[in-house]
C-alpha cells in the first residue's frame, strides 16, 4: 500500500524548500566581488616545481619579453576611478619572494590590463588584489621564464 504525504509534510518541506533559497541568495549577495588574471602573450604550460613542492603547469615566455597582465573584477566597481595591484614573485632558494608590484589602472566594465616584461630567468607567480578591507585576491597564475 503506498502512502500518500500529508498536507502538513508538503507545507514544511516547501517552508525548508524556500528558507533554504533565500539563505543561499543572501550568501551569494554577501560574498563580496572576485578578481581573475590571466597572462597574455604566452605560449603553452610545462610541468615544473619551486622546491620541495609538486609540479604545477606553468605558462612560457622569453626573457626581456613583454606580455600582458589581463583581469577582470565582478561585479564590475561602481566608482570611476579604481586600482589592482598586481604582484609577481619569483622563485628562489625553494620559496616565492616578490620581485615586481605594479597598479593596473581600471577600466569600464571591470577589467584591467598591465604590462610585465621579465628581466631574469626563473619560476615566477603573479596574484592580482583588490579593495582596501577585506582584500579580494585572483589565484596564482604560474609563469616560466627561460
Amino acid at each position: 500500500m503506498r502512502r500518500h504525504a500529508s498536507p502538513r509534510r508538503l507545507g514544511i518541506a516547501a517552508a525548508v524548500l524556500v528558507t533554504l533559497v533565500v539563505a543561499a541568495g543572501v550568501a551569494g549577495a554577501a560574498s563580496g566581488p572576485t578578481v581573475s588574471l590571466t597572462l597574455g602573450g604566452t605560449h603553452a604550460k610545462a610541468m615544473r616545481k619551486c622546491g620541495d613542492a609538486h609540479a604545477d603547469p606553468y605558462l612560457a615566455v622569453a626573457r626581456g619579453v613583454p606580455f600582458n597582465l589581463v583581469g577582470s573584477v565582478t561585479p564590475a566597481p561602481k566608482k570611476t576611478v579604481w586600482k589592482v595591484r598586481v604582484v609577481v614573485k619569483r622563485c628562489a632558494n625553494g620559496h616565492y619572494t616578490r620581485v615586481w608590484t605594479g597598479q593596473a589602472p581600471g577600466r569600464k566594465g571591470g577589467v584591467f590590463r598591465l604590462a610585465y616584461t621579465p628581466k631574469t630567468a626563473g619560476l615566477f607567480i603573479a596574484v592580482a588584489d583588490y579593495g582596501r578591507r577585506p582584500n579580494v585576491s585572483s589565484r596564482k597564475v604560474r609563469l616560466h621564464v627561460g
